[in-house]
């Protein structure tokens, strides 16, 4: 099964129409191809050197892919902030909007759900501060996790590769990480691990956590 990432710059490139999907499908093998000799390449990058696909036609696929991983997540934050009461179902929904006519006006940095609700008024006092560290705490981490990235295995952080590893091999979904996430804020608690115990609530296989381990063990380190 492709990755996540993958899938999601598949379906951008092919409602684009930059990308053909016979040679999206060949990328993609070439892309399994490679993984199972524990080297990783992103179907950009694939995409690139068999000269299918122009440097700008790549970082307008990769615009909208974050637009659409950055919404995923919001809407993730969207829910819980409704079903606290935090805000109303409409305000979520008309901050999301807001990204989205952000994205249609070309503008480079998209705003976040969290940051609109604070700039609308629409969180203060101590919810601000708690969105805030959310956003910090559980969003930032989530989407390094779930994003369009260039290296399987962070050079300098553990939880960050088996969290990627697991959501991008469909291990785990993106509800789960940030679960994990938003528990270790309101818990305070600092060293919990996020496979062991996304599997004790019964949300990951033990084949799942084994596979995502020794991914972490075999695949080549970087940054990005």
């Amino acid at each position: 099964m492709p990755l996540k990432a993958t899938t999601l710059y598949a379906k951008i490139a092919e409602q684009m129409k930059l990308v053909s999907k016979d040679d999206l499908d060949r990328a993609t093998m070439l892309q399994d191809a490679h993984m199972v000799d524990s080297k990783f390449v992103p179907i950009g990058d694939i995409l690139l050197q068999d000269q299918v696909i122009t440097p700008e036609s790549n970082r307008a696929i990769l615009v909208q892919h974050k637009f659409n991983n950055c919404r995923q997540d919001d809407k993730i934050l969207g829910d819980w902030v409704t079903h606290k009461g935090y805000a109303t179902e409409y305000q979520v929904e008309k901050c999301l909007e807001e990204t989205k006519d952000a994205l249609a006006r070309g503008q480079k940095k998209l705003p976040r759900l969290s940051y609109l609700l604070i700039n609308h008024q629409m969180v203060e006092g101590e919810t601000k501060v708690l969105v805030l560290r959310i956003n910090k705490e559980v969003l930032d981490p989530l989407h390094e996790m779930t994003r369009y990235f260039t290296h399987l295995v962070d050079e300098a952080n553990t939880e960050l590769t088996l969290g990627r590893i697991a959501f991008q091999n469909s291990f785990v979904a993106r509800e789960d990480l940030f679960e994990f996430l938003l528990d270790r804020v309101l818990g305070g608690a600092t060293r919990w691990d996020i496979l062991e115990t996304i599997r004790a609530r019964d949300r990951l296989s033990l084949a799942g956590e084994e596979s995502a381990r020794d991914m972490a063990t075999r695949f080549p380190r970087g940054k990005g």
